[in-house]
């Protein structure tokens, strides 16, 4: 069956399901905070934030201190932008069920985004404590723990998530950077992680560049000329921009900031990096 078919059937019975759960709780009173929560998760993968925060606060009428209807409310108050009602919530949802380390990792998250770093740090490691066969894969640690100034425990970070993703230029430039805050970019380059082959683009001209083998217009030069060019020009900006700050060179990494932040901004987590790293930049 062809993929973009069978995208649209499980799209359709994605919105067949959310008109299900959305209509349930309108004809029966006795609806279960379980079908509830089942309705609110469709509807937020779906996007529909306004059913989704209807359906949770139903939930919550039922049972105020409900741990996953806390976990999703305080997720979708983070969609929105409304991060003291998200703490509020996430919080709450811990202190009902400590254990969660979906309301730790959530809570973390958030804190990085607010630039509350070692918070973020604290966050993290309750989830690993919780789950500690995830602490190779958690690079998120990594990159708030560069941020607190942890740069050492970055490092180890680093040279863990390595071991499980060998061949991820990002993680070899984030140890680069937790190396040469301590001891200097020559040292942070005679040091390198060695990755295999990142099909991304522009990785392996990044990978160059902090070898010093390669050129910021190489660089360039290989985001432009991808298919998805917006998103490898982000990439490219956003790591110009952290070498270009190491280096000392502040209002070169601004503007590869700016660019990483404007026209070529992302909606995903190395997009709040970015973001984050900016504002470090303009104070």
């Amino acid at each position: 069956m062809n993929i973009f078919f069978q995208a649209g059937i499980l799209h359709g019975l994605k919105h067949f399901l959310l008109i299900l759960f959305l209509s349930l709780p309108l004809r029966a009173a006795d609806s279960t905070v379980d079908e509830l929560l089942t309705g609110a998760r469709v509807a937020l993968q779906l996007n529909k934030t306004n059913e989704a925060y209807a359906i949770l606060n139903k939930a919550l009428e039922k049972q105020p201190d409900n741990a996953q209807a806390l976990f999703y409310r305080g997720r979708l108050f983070d969609i929105l932008g409304e991060s003291q009602k998200a703490i509020s919530d996430l919080t709450r949802a811990i202190e009902n069920d400590p254990k969660s380390s979906q309301s730790h990792q959530a809570l973390g998250e958030l804190y990085f985004k607010l630039g509350r770093f070692k918070d973020s740090v604290s966050e993290f490691e309750k989830v690993l404590a919780l789950k500690p066969e995830d602490k190779p894969y958690h690079w998120q640690q990594g990159i708030s723990l560069y941020y607190a100034e942890q740069f050492l425990e970055g490092q180890r970070q680093f040279e863990l998530h390595q071991k499980v993703n060998k061949n991820d230029v990002e993680n070899a430039v984030w140890h680069f950077l937790c190396l040469a805050r301590q001891k200097g970019i020559s040292a942070a380059r005679n040091q390198i992680l060695q990755v295999g082959p990142d099909m991304r683009v522009p990785m392996y001209e990044i990978y160059r560049l902090y070898q010093g083998k390669g050129g910021v217009d190489d660089v360039l030069k290989a985001a432009q000329e991808s298919t998805d060019s917006k998103q490898s020009l982000f990439y490219a900006h956003l790591y110009l921009g952290l070498y270009a700050d190491i280096s000392g060179r502040k209002e070169d990494a601004r503007e590869h900031f700016r660019r990483a932040t404007g026209e070529f901004a992302q909606p995903h987590y190395m997009g709040e990096v970015a973001r984050i790293h900016l504002k470090s930049l303009t104070k």
